[in-house]
């Protein structure tokens, strides 16, 4: 039977996350971002539209924001490791530094983050949002041939994906990560992310305490970007990825 809800209707996430449809015609970082110390730990804001998928997570931190902007390579990962479980075998997915999801060398989408409020190094953010956008489609207008450096998952054999059985997926995804945080510290969760990464980084590479991609001399091979950062993956005209 042909199933008529909408995705929002059928989200069936982990227990920890909160669903919270974002206003209309606004993003669901600009959404979560906005209400985050109002809406708490959990918050799974969600805008989930024909030409891409669109969430943000609030986070409650416990340490400085130098050590918890990690939560956006977390991110990362997450978004990663939950479009290669949705993907067919072929389809390449990697990572480029520091925000930016690539599906055969090209961007499909990515993750940004920002405190509720503005913080230094050294404080404890009140509220942390973590977004990850998808580009599902192209949308009316916009042909393949016509892309520069973007593609979008109906393109990569992905055309059939459900948004809301994607996005439970990837909750299970930054919540299994979340928990590894908490009881192992950063370590793999750097690791995967590193595996991924292209260009690959040297050797040894690692993620260190403030984020930055540290090489095994200790060197930094590429800083965590300050904030405000504006995400590489993003068209800021339309708050999608880049096509």
């Amino acid at each position: 039977m042909l199933d008529r809800s909408s995705p929002e209707d059928r989200l069936v996430l982990p227990p920890v996350f909160t669903p919270v449809p974002a206003d209309e015609g606004k993003s669901a970082f600009r959404h979560a971002l906005g209400q985050a110390e109002t809406l708490g730990a959990g918050a799974f804001v969600h805008a989930l539209r024909p030409d891409r998928l669109d969430v943000a997570v609030v986070f409650e931190p416990e340490e400085p924001w130098s050590g918890a902007r990690r939560i956006l390579l977390l991110g990362l990962d997450a978004l990663a490791d939950a479009l290669v479980a949705a993907a067919p075998p072929a389809m390449a997915v990697t990572l480029r530094w520091p925000d930016t999801v690539l599906i055969h060398g090209a961007t499909a989408g990515g993750v940004r983050l920002a405190p509720s409020a503005p913080v230094t190094g050294r404080d404890v953010p009140a509220a942390v949002v973590l977004g990850l956008t998808v580009r599902l489609a192209a949308g009316p207008g916009r042909e393949p041939g016509e892309w520069v450096r973007g593609t979008a998952l109906a393109e990569e054999g992905l055309d059939d994906l459900d948004p809301a059985a994607f996005c439970d997926l990837l909750a299970a995804h930054i919540l299994s990560r979340t928990d590894l945080w908490l009881a192992e510290g950063f370590e793999r969760i750097g690791a995967g992310l590193i595996g991924r990464l292209d260009p690959s980084p040297a050797s040894g590479a690692r993620i260190g305490p403030d984020g930055d991609l540290v090489g095994p001399d200790g060197r930094i091979l590429s800083a965590f970007p300050p904030a405000p950062h504006r995400p590489a993956w993003l068209d800021p005209v339309t708050e999608a990825p880049w096509l």
